[in-house]
């Protein structure tokens, strides 16, 4: 999972966010209060830095935390607010 912060350039509010992905502007879906943000100062207003990939979930959600508890201008301003979906999990086999 990768973590990521999307940053408006007008004004400096920031989205935390996790994607399963290599976050990209034009794949990635946001909450309503960023995609108003999007739509008013367009696209190209935004940009978007990859902090890390994780694949521990419990890693995703600290990094998540501290990534919010920094910002002075948050669009989540709750941790908990950051969907984190399962990733499927490969099924070990064992042989005998």
């Amino acid at each position: 999972m990768f973590v990521y912060k999307l940053v408006c350039k007008k004004t400096g509010k920031v989205h935390v966010g996790v994607s399963d992905y290599d976050p990209d502007l034009d794949i990635l879906t946001f909450p309503e209060n960023v995609k108003k943000d999007i739509d008013f100062f367009g696209i190209n207003n935004f940009h978007i830095l990859k902090i890390c990939e994780l694949n521990n979930r419990k890693k995703v959600e600290d990094k998540v935390a501290l990534l919010v508890s920094k910002e002075k201008y948050c669009y989540n301003n709750d941790p908990d607010e950051v969907k984190i979906e399962p990733i499927e999990q490969i099924p070990e086999f064992y042989w005998e």
